[in-house]
C-alpha cells in the first residue's frame, strides 16, 4: 500500500508541475507578445504627432454639402449633373503597422485626418475625392511618432466613372492622383471666369475603354474639385 501511496503522490505532484510548467509558459508568451506590441520611442510629447487639417487644408478642400449639385455642360448642349452623396470627414485616425495583442496595432506611430466625398451622376455612377493629411517623410515620422514632422495634403480621385484608361492587367484605372507630378499645371476659362493654376489630368490611351469611358481629360482646381474634362468625342464638360 506505500508503494501505491507513494506512486500516487508522485502522480499528483507530476500534474501540479505540469500545470504549473503551463502556467509559467503562458505567461512568459503574454508578455513576449506584450513587448512586440510595445513599440517604444522617446517622447517629446504626451502622445503620438497629429497630423490634422489645417487653415491652408481647409482652403483647398470644396466646401461641399451632401445634396449639393454640380452642373457640367459641353458646347453641343449635353448636361451631366453629379450630386455630392457623402461627405465622411474623420479626424485624429491612428496610423499604425502590424497586428497588436492587446491593441489594433504592433506599433502605432501618429493620427491624421482625412475626408472621403463622393459624387453620383444621374445615371447612378459614382466617383469619390480624398483628402488626407499625411507626413511628407513616412519613414521618419515613424523612425520618430512623438515629434511632428512637415506633413502635407494628399488629393485623389478614386473610380471616375468615364475615365478612358485602362491599367496594366487590362481593368479601367481607378486612381488618380492629383498632384503636380502626375498632371500638368493649366489655365481654364470657363464662362468668362479664369481659373489659373489648374491641375491638368492627361490619359495615357487615346482610345475608349467602353462607350461610357472616354474621358481623356480632367481639370481638378483646388477649393472646387473638378472643374472640367474632355472626352475623345470632342466635347468639353465645364462647371457651371
Amino acid at each position: 500500500m506505500r508503494k501505491f501511496g507513494s506512486i500516487f503522490v508522485n502522480i499528483i505532484l507530476s500534474v501540479r508541475n505540469m500545470k504549473t510548467i503551463a502556467i509559467n509558459t503562458t505567461l512568459i508568451l503574454v508578455l513576449i507578445f506584450s513587448l512586440l506590441s510595445c513599440k517604444k520611442h522617446p517622447r517629446v510629447s504626451e502622445e503620438e504627432a497629429y497630423y490634422n487639417f489645417d487653415a491652408t487644408d481647409h482652403a483647398r478642400i470644396p466646401d461641399h454639402v451632401v445634396g449639393q449639385e454640380l452642373l457640367y455642360k459641353n458646347e453641343n448642349g449635353g448636361q451631366i449633373t453629379f450630386t455630392v452623396s457623402s461627405f465622411d470627414l474623420s479626424e485624429k485616425v491612428l496610423y499604425g503597422e502590424g497586428m497588436g495583442f492587446f491593441s489594433s496595432y504592433a506599433a502605432e506611430y501618429f493620427y491624421y485626418d482625412r475626408l472621403n466625398v463622393e459624387y453620383t451622376d444621374d445615371s447612378g455612377y459614382a466617383y469619390n475625392v480624398s483628402y488626407q493629411k499625411w507626413p511628407v517623410n513616412l519613414e521618419s515620422a515613424k523612425a520618430d511618432p512623438y515629434k511632428k514632422q512637415a506633413s502635407t495634403l494628399l488629393i485623389q480621385i478614386s473610380f471616375f466613372p468615364y475615365w478612358n484608361e485602362a491599367d496594366e492587367y487590362g481593368y479601367p484605372v481607378s486612381y488618380l492622383p492629383v498632384n503636380a507630378s502626375y498632371g500638368q499645371i493649366a489655365i481654364l476659362t470657363i464662362n468668362g471666369k479664369t481659373y489659373d493654376g489648374v491641375l491638368k489630368i492627361v490619359s495615357n490611351s487615346n482610345v475608349p475603354f467602353s462607350e461610357k469611358r472616354n474621358v481623356n481629360v480632367i481639370y481638378y482646381y483646388e477649393g472646387i474639385g473638378i472643374i472640367g474634362f474632355d472626352d475623345l468625342d470632342n466635347n468639353h464638360w465645364r462647371l457651371q
